[in-house]
């Protein structure tokens, strides 16, 4: 059939699906997946296309071929080389066909036909690209993930998420935190990823019928129930999805409106998500002598759908715990289940109780609103069967029963039933109550007096199937999914009972009769996710006074279990980033952990992909590790036994061809944890190639901009001065001399660089001494040297251990030609005899300041280095900025900060610029993620002032010979000077 015939069929078929579509659903796009073609014509139209393009240049007037070709693509498309993969598959493109002319027909399609149009961050960055890949609908690697989300986000489903398609992709969007980035990509347009979902969902039913041609959405469902596992997930979707709309009706149970003024519905609707944390009390014996304070901080990927303005704070932020010793939970941590931390000192109660690196409008009033300790200054914790006291609500007790009264401030009186306990928490105290069955009135008075209340003789429990959480008096939380079931009982005769639920505006139920001691067993119906108040109110016979119980109900969606990951099982595995790529994993910028039980095995397997679905081009298992793993443990494990060991040529040769990467953690019995990690997904981007005994590298350019490019390669031998080098063509390979170096590319605000090791043939090849052409000492030379270390600290490494060898020498000489910019000359000379050997120390003391009120400084640091070495950062930073109110004079240690903190305390511009140097000396690289807008006017008060960099970096220098000469294995660029 020639191209001219295809354009006429294709053009009818447009015209009436666009007409037939907003006819039904409005004005919805179509996409060019749509062809309505079968596969022998998908096959027949490749090969007019391809024969077509051996003879002439793609027509103006036959477009709409090409439209379906490249979104057949594009539906084939997994995250690699979209052009490349396009060419290879139509011989003539490159010298007849061009990319603007192709996404200019998609623009057309658009226009005329209604054709999809793509939108956000991925439309700006992939300009091209984004045509035919938003035209494919759903990717084939992307299908997979897009049915996990589904069936994970399947009990929030509800009569405006189904019918709505924006709303819909909204819902998706905000469960996407722990995708990839191509999927994250994918729910940027969320009406077309909603209208995707919503047609694979309810299949054409329920007012969905139109979202999509029903051959095309055949066709995209049978590829996902192709492997079990993803049959699985959109079964169970569209299981619940179906429910909802023909048993339940699409609108589920939840919690209705309430009245008042718009401040106090917020607060109610804040204090509905039930986000506070608790406190739990672990004994560390068995005699409960001693106490070790938890807090248990609820899960939180449920604010999500609340409020998905939190999702870059709650996914992307690392948190930090008050009262908590350690490093910050890693991102994304409290999204995974509830977790309990263990506090070293109690929190006040006005301070927040978690603080993330960045943060909203929204999630911070909510955090100021609900994630607050409970007022004191007494809390009760009641013992329960698993040894572990936990939190009540009330302060009201009952005989028989066993707790832990914790005070800030005086210690509470004791009793007979009393005595104290240790707590393992600084700023409280702690007493065991043991209660006898019968409660006297000395202990009755002894218990008003402390505070607590001797419980009502009505009582409200679960019955049934265990709710989901319960403390034992008065608290229980439950699933939507489940139906809860309550017991009442009094220890006397009641002569009729009332059952209410608030907020709940239901008729309250009317009991005419209690027996006593005798439990009654109530059915509630299904609650929607919140917080509800149960309330039962008796009339005692024969006087008729009024007894009371209460029962806090939360109601929680339930989280599926996902295989790959374990949320609050016996094992876990913890990321952090949560999402990393196989960069990340490959240069060490991931911290995972392997929580279970002690002195238990755990294997791993490594896997490499070119493609997905392809069989592995590298597959190792590495020895086991015992539990519990730290990411330190695991790096150094992976860099040893994946990097470093027999074969490491293997695994390097394959990371460079590798796109995707699976790594799996073998626990024996308890399972097996698998993590994917893909490719950066970047516009522009370097490909390294071997070719013999020889090296290439390839600009990969899917920016979609129409000038080229700007490349250069810095020598490692002198990584400061750039040489000008170009492709002579789009994707044409550039030859890497033996010497190797970096390669960056620059297009507008885009940058991509990459490390090439040099081929090592003897032994003099694998030294490097970087020298620098330019040694001016002055504050633009030391802001262009800290752009050249950004620079070298985020280029990408290739798969040969040399480049990260050589990225680490470029570093330290950048770092050490910096502090002799800021430092000086005596400066440089005295860390140049530090370098050389054992000695020095007295040289480089003697160097940081010559001045009589600040020699002391370095002095201190010397005595003190020995115990900071070991000390946590945070430790090492205080006690900087302690020595440095202690000896500089206190004008000079003024610093400007960012506007907003331009009128804090001195001590705080102190602990600021202190933190600053430090970082500047051991990792400058960093420097700018975490000063921001600040950095300038930190490297700027340094350079007017620089006794305090030279003592930063004196500091960094002698902890980590310390830690050398202790035989320490660190990865960092500075031992000792980790700041993840």
């Amino acid at each position: 059939m020639k191209l001219g015939e295809w354009q006429a069929r294709l053009h009818a078929h447009y015209g009436e699906l666009r007409s037939k579509r907003v006819a039904a659903i409005g004005d919805k796009p179509i996409f060019a997946l749509e062809h309505g073609l079968d596969p022998p014509e998908r096959d027949l139209l490749a090969a007019d296309i391809r024969g077509q393009l051996t003879k002439a240049s793609p027509s103006w007037e036959e477009p709409l071929p090409w439209i379906a070709y490249a979104a057949e693509m594009g539906y084939g498309y997994a995250g690699d080389e979209y052009w490349q993969t396009f060419e290879a598959a139509t011989p003539g493109w490159t010298e007849r066909g061009t990319r603007e002319w192709l996404r200019r027909q998609f623009v057309l399609f658009h226009q005329r036909y209604g054709g999809a149009r793509p939108t956000g961050r991925w439309a700006d960055h992939f300009s091209i690209i984004c045509w035919p890949i938003t035209n494919a609908i759903l990717p084939r690697d992307l299908q997979r993930q897009l049915a996990q989300v589904l069936y994970q986000l399947r009990h929030s489903f509800n009569r405006d998420v189904l019918t709505k398609p924006e709303a819909l992709g909204d819902l998706i969007a905000t469960r996407s935190w722990e995708a990839t980035s191509r999927f994250q990509n994918l729910t940027q347009e969320k009406a077309l990823v909603g209208q995707i979902a919503g047609a694979l969902l309810l299949e054409g039913q329920f007012g969905t019928a139109g979202l999509l041609l029903p051959s095309t959405l055949e066709r995209i469902g049978n590829d996902l129930l192709r492997e079990r596992t993803t049959r699985e997930w959109l079964r169970g979707a569209r299981r619940v999805a179906h429910e909802r709309a023909e048993v339940r009706g699409l609108q589920p149970p939840g919690r209705k409106p309430t009245s008042g003024e718009p401040a106090s519905r917020a607060r109610e609707q804040v204090a509905a998500l039930g986000i506070e944390p608790r406190l739990v009390l672990r004994p560390r014996d068995t005699r409960h002598e001693a106490w070790d304070v938890l807090l248990e901080i609820p899960d939180l990927s449920h604010l999500l759908l609340s409020f998905p303005s939190t999702a870059d704070a709650l996914a992307e932020s690392r948190c930090t715990v008050a009262g908590a010793s350690g490093r910050p939970l890693a991102r994304g941590a409290l999204l995974r289940g509830s977790r309990r931390v263990e506090l070293e000192r109690w929190p006040r109660s006005d301070e927040v109780l978690l603080q993330f690196d960045h943060i909203d409008a929204h999630l911070a009033f909510l955090l100021r609103t609900e994630c607050l300790l409970r007022p004191g200054p007494i809390w009760l914790f009641r013992v329960a069967s698993d040894g572990c006291a936990y939190e009540l609500r009330g302060l009201a007790v009952r005989p028989g029963q066993r707790y832990v009264v914790v005070t800030v401030g005086s210690a509470s009186p004791l009793s007979r039933a009393a005595r104290p306990v240790t707590l393992f928490c600084n700023g409280a105290t702690a007493i065991l109550v043991d209660l006898p069955s019968s409660i006297a009135p000395l202990e009755s008075e002894w218990l008003r007096q402390i505070g607590l209340r001797q419980a009502r003789a009505l009582r409200v429990w679960p019955a049934g199937l265990a709710a989901v959480g319960w403390d034992g008096d008065g608290h229980g939380e439950w699933l939507t999914t489940e139906q809860p079931c309550l017991a009442i009982r009094a220890d006397h005769p009641l002569r009729s009972a009332t059952i209410s639920i608030e907020p709940e505006q239901t008729a309250p139920l009317r009991l005419a009769s209690v027996p006593a001691g005798l439990p009654v067993f109530i059915g509630l119906p299904v609650l929607g996710a919140g917080v509800y108040h149960l309330r039962v109110r008796g009339e005692s016979e024969p006087d008729g006074s009024e007894v009371e119980g209460e029962l806090e109900m939360v109601i929680r969606t339930p989280r599926p279990w996902t295989p790959g990951w374990s949320g609050q099982g016996i094992v876990e595995v913890e990321l952090d980033p949560p999402t990393p790529t196989l960069e990340d994993v490959w240069e060490g910028h991931v911290a995972i952990e392997v929580r279970g039980p002690a002195g238990r095995p755990v294997g791993c397997r490594i896997k490499l992909f070119e493609r997905s679905g392809d069989a592995p081009i590298f597959d190792r298992r590495l020895p086991q590790l015992q539990m519990p793993v730290s990411p330190a443990q695991w790096q150094a494990h992976f860099r040893r036994h994946c990097r470093e060991a027999g074969g490491a040529a293997d695994a390097e040769n394959a990371y460079d061809r590798a796109r995707l990467g699976h790594i799996e953690f073998i626990a024996q019995e308890f399972g097996s944890f698998n993590v994917t990690c893909e490719r950066d997904f970047t516009p522009l981007r370097w490909g390294v190639r071997r070719r013999g005994h020889g090296q290439d590298v390839v600009l990969l350019d899917d920016s979609g901009a129409i000038a080229s490019a700007s490349c250069c390669r810095f020598a490692f031998e002198s990584p400061d001065l750039p040489e000008a080098v170009q492709p002579s063509a789009p994707s044409e390979p550039l030859e890497v001399p033996l010497a190797g170096g970096m390669y960056v590319a620059r297009q507008g605000s885009l940058v991509a660089a990459v490390i090439v090791p040099p081929i090592v043939r003897d032994i003099a090849a694998l030294g490097c001494a970087p020298t620098f052409v330019d040694r001016t000492r002055s504050l633009a030379n030391a802001t262009r040297l800290l752009e050249l270390i950004e620079l070298w600290s985020r280029a990408r490494l290739a798969g040969n251990i040399m480049s990260e060898v050589r990225q680490r020498a470029v570093l330290r000489a950048l770092t050490h030609q910096l502090f002799f910019v800021i430092g000086g000359e005596v400066w440089e000379r005295a860390e140049g005899l530090f370098a050389q050997g054992p000695g020095g120390v007295q040289e480089l003391k003697l160097a940081v300041s010559a001045k009589r009120q600040e020699v002391g400084l370095a002095a201190a640091l010397t005595l003190e280095c020995a115990a900071l070495a070991l000390a946590p950062i945070e430790r090492r930073v205080q006690r900087l900025s302690s020595l440095v109110k202690s000896f500089v004079p206190r004008e000079s240690s003024e610093v400007k900060v960012p506007s907003d903190e331009e009128d804090r305390h001195l001590d705080r511009s102190t602990d600021w610029l202190s933190e600053f140097a430090l970082r500047l000396a051991s990792d400058p690289g960093g420097v700018r993620s975490w000063a921001g807008a600040a950095a300038t006017s930190g490297l700027e008060r340094l350079w007017e002032k620089p006794m305090l960099a030279r003592a930063a970096r004196f500091f960094v220098l002698v902890v980590e010979r310390h830690l050398r000469e202790l035989a320490v294995d660190a990865p960092d660029l500075y031992a000792g000077w980790g700041w993840r």
